[in-house]
């Protein structure tokens, strides 16, 4: 398969530094996520998000404080009658996952994920998306769409170190950027936000 500068840019990135950050869906789609995102928070389509394994869940904002929306399963028929743009990501994502699939022999399912809204004081503290292999989460791929976002408005993503745990990145949620990176490698934290603030969030995990 022929890869684009920027799937190339995402797969040595990957192998090198086990993390990416850059510019990866068209302004169309980004509108799009916006639109869609906000339609459905507006609407009360959104749900405390929890934390801990599936038999243990548990809703504490003193640990997260975010709302999510989790999407339909992916190129389902029920997806592409009830929803275009959340159709229009899983063909984004499809590419995604055969960047990957080009660079690492992992068998990977589809993309499964979710809009994230954090209402304005909202944070959530430092933790890893797989720990210890409790779960089969292999690339953490986040997008932010975000318009007008300022300095100051806090909401900023933070990757900490897998070798020694001090800050490595903070990363501004702002409109158009994606953050990749291996999910049972990185420590990271979303630091309280100002105004509201939308991102879609996901996961590639292994079969």
């Amino acid at each position: 398969m022929k890869l684009n500068k920027i799937n190339r840019s995402i797969g040595e990135d990957l192998r090198k530094q086990s993390w990416w950050m850059g510019h990866l869906f068209s302004n169309t789609l980004l509108k799009q996520l916006n639109t869609d995102a906000r339609m459905l928070s507006a609407t009360h389509q959104f749900s405390e998000a929890a934390t801990g394994a599936s038999h243990a869940k548990l809703i504490d904002s003193t640990i997260r404080g975010d709302h999510t929306y989790w999407l339909s399963e992916p190129c389902s028929k029920q997806n592409v009658e009830s929803n275009q743009t959340q159709q229009n990501i899983s063909i984004a994502m499809l590419s995604l996952k055969n960047t990957f699939q080009s660079y690492f022999p992992i068998l990977l399912n589809n993309f499964e994920g979710h809009y994230s809204h954090y209402p304005a004081g909202s944070f959530y503290k430092k933790h890893m998306d797989n720990t210890r292999a409790s779960n089969n989460r292999v690339f953490s791929v986040i997008t932010y769409f975000n318009k007008d976002w300022h300095e100051g408005d806090g909401g900023e993503l933070v990757l900490y170190s897998p070798e020694d745990g001090h800050l490595m990145i903070e990363i501004k949620p702002k409109f158009g950027v994606t953050v990749i990176f291996f999910s049972a490698d990185f420590p990271h934290e979303v630091k309280a936000t100002l105004p509201d603030r939308y991102s879609l969030t996901g996961w590639f995990t292994h079969k």
